[in-house]
């Protein structure tokens, strides 16, 4: 009797053990399928995030992840922000025996060159200037007295000076700080690179400034310039001509407020001084030089101005005290110079050397000399494929805030930042 209850319970444990081991096999492989379409939902999320990066903002369709399958929807969310909802099954959305659903929102920020001035030739920083962002060259960088560099927004630290020149003569200076000359950097564990020589280092300041002479690293490697797509902006431009400005610039009004001084290669398309002009969310390839006269307006919608033919003494001239629309800091206006015979300058910005100074936010770009009289405030990227020549009490502030969502060339990707994330009913 005793053996046949001792069989019988025998049974019963082994028959329970067995349901036991049979539905924690099940469970394991219910939570094994469920986490795989979480990584597919998460992988999903992953590569729409590096596709915004390059400006694609195209739903993703249904796509194989090593046996399960992911799709991908956006929308947008607000000014440069994006909402990302993916969704991955196991084994496939036809077929799923599992299915998880990630939702994330995103900052998109353009991508634009991390420098707040470039250019190729020689640049000359005027005395009492303030750069905020890094300063690159390919050639001779020459500093005023009481220079100071810093990084473009709290926590950044791009705050840096770079010089790829590197001269045949192995003494030549290519960063001088001449007489009265100083340079300080306003915030710590900063660099100041050169291929060659770093003149009167006594005349730098900062809390562990790295100064590296001779430097061969990809810090100071020759930039290319432009580095603005222009033939991707000029794609989309709107060209004008002595034929058709009036019709485009002045709504079919003659000479009001743009005229032209002469209809041949020497004339250029003038805004009369105190007049306003709006871009009006418009890119210009102008075929002449452009002046803005004194006192005019500009805005208060964005723009740019670009300038590819012509010959006079600049290819883009802002007289003084050129000012933006009413509410508006700064004038929102890409200012490119990409051709054409200029005697004076690419591109110049004036002020009198007065006056409660002068603000813009953009890209600027001459294909030669670039040029900015005192009290000159550009906020953006400044590049010059020549020499550049920044005055006393200039501001250059970099910014990722381009007008127009310039095309970039490649490397110069956005960047994107995950504000929420969290997982949603699929």
């Amino acid at each position: 009797m005793f053996a046949l209850f001792l069989m019988l319970f025998l049974t019963l444990i082994s028959f329970s053990l067995v349901m036991l081991i049979s539905h924690e096999t099940k469970s394991s492989s219910k939570l094994h399928l469920s986490q795989q379409a979480l990584y597919a939902a998460e992988a999903g999320v992953e590569r729409k995030i590096a596709q915004l990066r390059e400006d694609d903002s195209a739903n993703i369709a249904l796509t194989d992840f090593f046996g399960a399958q992911y799709e991908v929807s956006i929308s947008a969310a607000g000014s440069d922000h994006w909402a990302i909802t993916s969704k991955g099954y196991v084994p496939s959305k036809a077929l799923a025996r599992e299915a998880r659903a990630v939702q994330v929102t995103v900052l998109v920020t353009p991508g634009a060159p991390e420098h707040a001035l470039a250019f190729a030739g020689s640049g000359a920083i005027g005395a009492n200037s303030t750069i905020y962002g890094t300063v690159r060259s390919n050639d001779i960088i020459t500093i005023g007295n009481n220079v100071k560099i810093t990084e473009s927004s709290p926590g950044k630290g791009d705050a840096s000076m770079y010089t790829s020149y590197d001269p045949d003569d192995a003494n030549r200076v290519t960063i001088s700080l001449p007489p009265g000359a100083s340079l300080e950097f306003l915030v710590a564990n900063q660099y100041i690179k050169s291929r060659s020589k770093i003149e009167a280092q006594s005349r730098l300041s900062g809390t562990n400034l790295t100064i590296a002479e001779n430097d061969t690293s990809s810090d100071t490697e020759p930039l290319d310039f432009p580095s603005a797509d222009t033939d991707a902006l000029l794609a989309t431009a709107l060209e004008v001509t002595p034929d058709n400005y009036n019709e485009i610039l002045n709504a079919g009004v003659e000479d009001i407020p743009w005229s032209l001084t002469d209809p041949g290669a020497t004339g250029i398309f003038e805004l009369a001084g105190g007049s306003m002009w709006d871009p009006g969310g418009i890119n210009y390839n102008f075929n002449r030089g452009v002046k803005f006269g004194v006192g005019a307006t500009i805005g208060p919608d964005v723009g740019s101005v670009i300038v590819t033919s012509g010959t006079s003494n600049y290819g883009i001239e802002f007289d003084n005290n050129v000012q933006p629309s009413a509410g508006k800091t700064h004038i929102e206006l890409n200012v490119l110079v990409l051709d054409g015979e200029w005697a004076a300058k690419d591109v110049i910005f004036k002020t009198g050397g007065g006056g409660g100074g002068f603000f813009l936010r953009g890209y600027v770009y001459g294909s030669a000399d670039v040029e900015g009289d005192t009290n000159i405030n550009l906020e953006g990227v400044v590049e010059a494929g020549g020499d550049l020549t920044l005055d006393p009490k200039v501001t250059v502030t970099h910014s990722n805030d381009i007008p127009m969502d310039l095309p970039w060339k490649d490397g110069y990707g956005g960047s994107v930042t995950i504000i929420s994330w969290q997982e949603v009913s699929p």
